[in-house]
């Protein structure tokens, strides 16, 4: 039987790079891609490009493309508004549409190691509800968005995946995106000529993870 793989968020890098990893193992893969109306055209495009690089061909892909409910549009553009709009109400959504499939064999979730709010220390993955604050909206949302997909697992096939600092690719340095960790890396490349006081400690960590290792996994 042909396997369906649906995504939403398309056309992201982690998206594309899971897509051409999916048609290398399975090449009869169909894609149906979740699009927002404003990352159509973007969204088209990315799809050539996968085709024009070998990664499936046309007839493999279906963009369908949403805009936000009428009753959802009036909420304001703050962060928080936005943060919970995407992350909650989304997951929400998520969760009954898989409930209506037929055939359905697993939910894949996108989590951040950052639903532990600001714990500090050794923290299993079974203690979700554990946390006491948050740095941002970010961090909140995703937190409550966590706790619904944890309820999907009592009756639904689920895997959630909590994702670190997401980097470029270990082996050939691919990226899209420069903040975070790169925007640090960056403003100390541009003032490299110049002398620079020692700044932090060294034996502090930092949770990075490379894009590859990421898609080889959830693969």
């Amino acid at each position: 039987m042909q396997n369906t793989y649906f995504f939403t968020g398309f056309p992201g890098f982690i998206d594309s790079r899971l897509i051409t990893r999916l048609v290398r193992r399975d090449e009869s893969a169909s894609f149906e891609l979740l699009v927002h109306l404003s990352q159509l055209e973007k969204a088209q495009a990315a799809m050539r490009d996968l085709c024009a690089a070998g990664t499936g061909t046309p007839e493999q892909f279906v963009l369908i493309a949403r805009s936000e409910p009428r009753d959802r549009g009036r909420v304001s553009g703050r962060a928080q508004d936005i943060a919970y709009r995407v992350n909650v109400i989304g997951t929400e959504q998520v969760g009954k549409f898989v409930r209506r499939l037929h055939n359905f064999q697993r939910l894949i979730y996108f989590s951040t190691a950052y639903v532990s709010g600001d714990r500090t220390g050794k923290i299993l993955e079974t203690e979700l509800e554990l946390g006491k604050g948050f740095k941002n909206h970010y961090e909140s949302t995703k937190y409550e968005a966590e706790r619904i997909v944890q309820k999907l697992r009592d009756d639904l096939p689920v895997t959630i995946i909590r994702l670190g600092i997401v980097m470029g690719d270990s082996k050939t340095g691919e990226t899209v995106k420069f903040d975070g960790s790169y925007f640090v890396m960056r403003f100390l490349d541009a003032f490299s000529q110049f002398p620079l006081p020692y700044v932090g400690a060294s034996e502090a960590r930092i949770n990075l993870v490379p894009i590859d290792y990421i898609e080889a996994a959830t693969v």
